[in-house]
């Protein structure tokens, strides 16, 4: 069995700051940008949070409510509107999916995803970052 740990939503290079943890320990994984998708951050919710208040809030703006995302891997059933006998899905393309076959992954392989996380309070009714909380990265 091979391993594979795999970097998921926002990151230092796509989003530029870390996913929020909430006040009660929920990590919220923002879907990084992604112009072809179908979804916008502010269609999708994920811990009662809808993404496109967070991903606004966090980021001043640099990406908006209005924004598309790459919902992979998607695997939160209650975060978008579904339709019957919706699954959960993961997917690779182009580079990454090549590294994987030529690594022979398949099968039976374990897929370890992970992120970059930093809390976050909501204060006067907006999302921001908890001063002095610590970056995380969290599997």
């Amino acid at each position: 069995m091979k391993l594979i740990l795999s970097r998921k939503a926002f990151e230092s290079s796509a989003g530029k700051v870390a996913n929020p943890i909430l006040d009660d320990g929920t990590l919220v994984p923002l879907p990084i940008p992604d112009k072809q998708s179908p979804i916008r951050y502010q269609d999708i919710t994920i811990a009662g949070q809808n993404l496109g208040k967070l991903a606004s809030e966090l980021t001043n703006g640099r990406s908006r409510a209005s924004h598309f995302a790459h919902l992979d891997p998607d695997l939160i059933e209650s975060a978008y509107p579904r339709a019957p006998g919706w699954r959960p899905i993961f997917g690779q393309v182009d580079a990454a999916q090549s590294v994987l076959a030529r690594e022979g992954v398949g099968p039976g392989d374990l897929f370890l995803f992970f992120g970059w996380f930093r809390r976050v309070t909501a204060a006067a009714g907006r999302f921001r970052y908890v001063p002095g909380a610590p970056d995380l990265h969290v599997m």
